[in-house]
C-alpha cells in the first residue's frame, strides 16, 4: 500500500484527500517542528501523556483541536495504532460515518461508546458480568426499545457471563438497532432520547461498572477517542462540547476527543479547559509569513510529504510549490488538488501536471470558496484581507469562518489569515467585499 506512483492514475488514487490508514502509515511525514517548533509529533505527545497518567492509575482527559484539512484524523489513526500496540483496548468513534453530522446529541455517543466497548470485549473474548448487562438492559429498557431487549435476550439473561457466544450476541443486537435508530432521521428518534436521557445517571453508572469490568482483565486501561467533530454542524457539536461534556467526561476511561477551532477560540473556552487537563492545537502548516513572503521550512516538508508518493517528475517546473502555497498548509486542500490535477492531466492526456492544469484547479477552488462565503462574514474577512490577523472572540463569525474553511490559524503564534485562494480571489475585484 506504500508503493509510490508509477502513473498519473497511481497519483490521482494515492492523493485522495483521505486520512492516512494503518496500511500507509509509510507515507506519514513529520510536520510538528514546522507547526509549533515542538520535538515529538502530536500522536507521540498525546501517547506519551496516556501512558504516563496510566502509570499512576490515572485517567486522561485530552483535547485536540484543528482545523478540517491540517492532518488530525491521520495524527489519531497513529495513536489508535500505538496504543493498540502497546496492549491498550481502543475505541474509536468517527464522526463519519458513526454519527448523524446534522443532528447527533451526546446520548448517541454514549450509545456508541456501549456498542464498541461491548464489541472489543467479544472480539477478544472477555467475559462480561451478567449483572451488568441486566443493568443496561434496565437503564435502556423504555417502550421503543422493549421490543429489542425481548426479542433478543431469549439466550442471554439467566446465565452467570455473557457476551461470549459470538459476534451476534443478543446484547450487540440490541445496541445495533439502538444506535441504527438514533442515526436515521425521524420524530420517533427525539422520543427515544428523551427516554434515555431520563435515565442518564443510571446508564453512566453501569456504563462505568462496564469499562471496570473491561479493565480489569485488560493489561491497560480502556482509551474513547472521538475524531471529526469539525465536520459536524457547529450548532450541534457546540452543544455536546458546552451543555454536554460533563456526560462524556464522566466515564472512568482515558478520553481523546477532537474539537473544532471556532469552539476553542470562542469565549466557551473556559469550559473546555475545566474538563480537560490539556488540549493540543494542531494548525496548519505555514507556507507564508505575515508579509506573505514564502516560509520555506513549511513549504519544504510539504513537498516531501508529497514526494512520498508521487516523485517530481510527475510536476512541471514550479507547478508542486504553487500548489502547495496555493492550499495555504491545509494538507488536505493539497492531496485534494495534486488529485484533481492528476485527472485533469489524465483527461488531457498529458503526463505531467503543468501550471495550465495546476492554476485552472485552483481557480476553480476560488471561485467556489467565494460563492459559498456568507455575507455576513463580508466585514470580517474584509478585515482580515486588509491586514487584521489577530484572533478575536466573536463566536458567530468565527464559527462560519473555520468551519467553512475561509481562514487558517498559523503556527501557536495566535495569528490567521485568509484560504490564501480566497485572498487571491479578492485581489482581482477588492470591492466584492462591500
Amino acid at each position: 500500500m506504500n508503493k509510490k506512483a508509477s502513473s498519473m492514475e497511481d497519483v490521482f488514487s494515492l492523493f485522495r484527500p483521505e486520512a492516512l490508514t494503518e496500511e500507509q502509515f509509510g507515507f506519514y511525514q513529520n510536520t510538528a517542528a514546522v507547526r509549533t517548533g515542538k520535538q515529538f509529533e502530536f500522536n507521540d505527545l498525546l501517547l506519551k501523556n496516556i501512558l504516563s497518567t496510566e502509570k499512576y492509575g490515572n485517567y486522561s482527559h485530552l483535547l485536540v483541536v484543528g482545523h478540517r484539512g491540517c492532518g488530525k484524523s491521520t495524527e489519531l489513526n497513529m495513536l489508535d495504532y500505538k496504543l493498540r500496540e502497546a496492549g491498550s483496548p481502543v475505541v474509536f468513534i468517527k464522526a463519519i460515518p458513526d454519527l448523524d453530522l446534522y443532528g447527533f446529541e451526546f446520548i448517541d455517543v454514549l450509545m456508541l461508546i456501549i456498542d464498541k466497548l461491548a464489541q472489543y470485549a467479544d472480539s477478544n473474548n472477555l467475559k462480561i458480568n451478567k449483572h451488568i448487562l441486566d443493568a443496561f438492559r434496565a437503564a435502556l429498557s423504555n417502550h421503543i426499545t422493549l421490543e429489542y431487549w425481548d426479542e433478543s435476550a431469549g439466550i442471554g439473561l439467566d446465565v452467570e457471563i455473557s457476551i461470549s457466544s459470538g459476534p451476534m450476541s443478543w446484547f450487540l443486537k440490541a445496541m445495533a438497532k439502538i444506535n441504527s435508530y438514533l442515526k436515521v432521521t425521524s420524530g420517533m428518534k427525539e422520543e427515544l432520547r428523551r427516554e434515555i436521557k431520563s435515565k442518564m445517571p443510571d446508564v453512566i453508572r453501569v456504563l462505568n461498572a462496564f469499562v471496570k469490568d473491561l479493565s480489569s482483565q485488560t493489561t491497560q486501561g480502556i482509551v474513547i477517542i472521538i475524531d471529526g467533530l469539525e465536520k459536524c454542524i457547529p450548532e450541534t457539536v457546540r452543544k455536546l462540547f458546552v451543555e454536554d461534556l460533563s456526560a462524556i467526561t464522566g466515564i472512568n476511561a482515558h478520553l481523546i476527543i477532537s474539537c473544532p477551532p471556532e469552539i476553542y477560540l470562542s469565549v466557551d473556552n473556559v469550559v473546555l479547559t475545566s474538563y480537560f487537563s490539556s488540549i493540543e492545537f494542531v494548525p496548519m502548516i505555514k507556507t507564508h509569513d505575515q508579509l506573505y513572503k514564502p516560509y520555506r521550512k513549511g513549504i519544504k516538508v510539504i513537498k516531501e510529504l508529497v514526494f512520498k508518493r508521487a516523485d517530481a517528475s510527475f510536476f512541471g517546473k514550479g507547478v508542486l510549490e504553487e500548489i502547495i502555497l496555493g492550499a495555504g498548509g491545509s494538507l488536505r486542500e493539497t492531496c485534494r488538488f495534486v488529485s484533481n490535477c492528476a485527472f485533469e492531466a489524465m483527461t488531457q492526456g498529458k503526463e505531467v501536471i503543468d501550471a495550465g492544469v495546476a492554476r485552472a484547479e485552483m481557480n476553480t477552488r476560488a471561485i467556489e470558496l467565494f460563492r459559498i462565503l456568507p455575507r455576513e462574514c463580508y466585514a470580517e474577512v474584509k478585515k482580515i484581507y486588509e491586514g487584521d490577523t489577530s484572533i478575536g472572540q466573536r463566536d458567530n463569525i468565527n464559527q462560519l469562518l473555520y468551519y467553512g474553511g475561509f481562514v487558517f490559524e498559523y503556527n501557536h503564534e495566535r495569528w490567521v489569515d485568509l484560504h490564501p485562494l480566497l485572498r487571491k480571489h479578492i485581489e482581482k475585484r477588492p470591492e466584492v467585499l462591500d
